[in-house]
């Protein structure tokens, strides 16, 4: 848990805990699926939809992967529960622990600053990865009491998580075998103009 994450649980702790809509927030991942090739970089957003009448005024998210085939580079917050840069928001992430992206924000905006910017679905943040190794690595959301998402008073929004993937691509033998053979051919034919 980052410093930001037991700051964010302080603060909500202090708020009442007031009802609020009984649909599911759904978080999940855009594009739910990545192809890429080994040493490619990609990036997959943190998509938040169905809010109904609820508002995302804070969270603590933890991001499981497949430490073999990904390495987590960064983390950009989206503005959607307000802009860090003029402090409208209070973010932090954490990247040392091989397999997980933890990251946190916390909004500073009042409910109706938060409702102007929450009126569809919404990017909470982009996380970026290199390509280390071949295969599929699975993109999922570990949530728990620490890691969740959380409403303007504190409330612990219901969520349904869509997990995602990075499948690295590995060219097959026979494309390369098909390339090797079209360059020796033009190579030969090249070689043989030259000498007539």
């Amino acid at each position: 848990m980052t410093r930001l994450a037991a700051l964010v649980l302080m603060l909500f702790a202090m708020g009442a805990s007031v009802a609020h809509d009984a649909s599911a927030v759904t978080l999940s991942f855009a594009p739910s699926s990545v192809s890429a090739g080994i040493g490619d970089s990609v990036a997959v957003d943190v998509l938040v939809s169905d809010l109904g009448t609820d508002l995302v005024a804070g969270f603590d998210l933890d991001v499981l992967f497949a430490s073999s085939a990904l390495v987590a580079t960064n983390v950009v917050f989206g503005v959607h529960l307000g802009n860090p840069g003029v402090f409208e928001a209070f973010t932090d992430f954490d990247l040392t622990t091989a397999g997980r992206v933890d990251f946190a924000e916390v909004s500073l905006l009042s409910a109706a600053q938060l409702a102007a910017l929450q009126t569809g679905p919404f990017v909470l943040a982009t996380l970026e990865f290199d390509v280390v190794g071949a295969g599929a690595s699975p993109l999922t959301y570990h949530l728990d009491a620490f890691n969740q998402l959380f409403g303007p008073s504190g409330e612990t929004l219901d969520v349904v998580v869509r997990d995602g993937s990075v499948v690295a691509v590995v060219p097959e033998p026979t494309a390369a075998l098909l390339f090797a053979v079209g360059f020796a051919v033009v190579g030969l034919h090249t070689r043989r103009a030259r000498a007539a």
